[in-house]
């Protein structure tokens, strides 16, 4: 029977991965047999060639746990784009380099100082808005609805780039303080 993820199940009575309808992975069989007992706990199954229905035993690696099979998923991603296994993918450019070039950050991806450096001022722009722009805008119309006079120092701009007076809220914030 096919899973829909494309595996193979088979029917196990009394295996303790066994499902309620009394079936395990193929692959997992395979593997224990070949070991000639259960797989360790937390023991991950990998197909070499990424055919999941290819449960033939050359085709199989019994990996420790979960993190040394996303390593095996990682190198070989390495070795099919750029032909060295041991190279990484900066998070940010998308280019495959030696893993001395990138730094790790804190979530764990790896990239280039001067590409987080260039995303990280993108989304500083993205999120105060076109300056420019909003400085003529500024300029254009000297007072909010209130009579305050538009300067850098009083006018702010929220994640759409809509703009308020810095003056007009803390009126708003005194009167609902007063209100209370």
């Amino acid at each position: 029977m096919h899973t829909n993820m494309g595996y193979v199940r088979i029917m196990a009575r009394c295996h303790p991965f066994a499902n309620g309808r009394r079936l395990i992975f193929e692959h997992v069989a395979v593997a224990e047999l070949a070991l000639g007992k259960q797989l360790p706990e937390g023991a991950v199954v990998h197909h070499i060639n990424n055919t999941k229905s290819d449960n033939k035993n050359a085709n199989l690696v019994v990996c420790q746990d979960q993190a040394y099979h996303l390593l095996l998923h990682a190198r070989i991603e390495a070795r099919d784009a750029c032909g060295n296994p041991s190279f990484r993918k900066c998070f940010y450019c998308g280019s495959w380099c030696d893993p001395d070039e990138l730094d790790g950050g804190r979530d764990g991806n790896r990239h280039h100082r001067r590409c987080a450096a260039e995303w990280q001022q993108k989304r500083r722009d993205r999120l105060r808005g076109d300056r420019p722009k909003h400085l003529e805008a500024v300029r254009s119309s000297p007072k909010c609805k209130h009579g305050h006079l538009w300067t850098e120092e009083t006018t702010r701009f929220n994640a759409r780039g809509v703009r308020w007076c810095l003056a007009c809220s803390r009126i708003a914030d005194a009167k609902r303080k007063h209100a209370a």
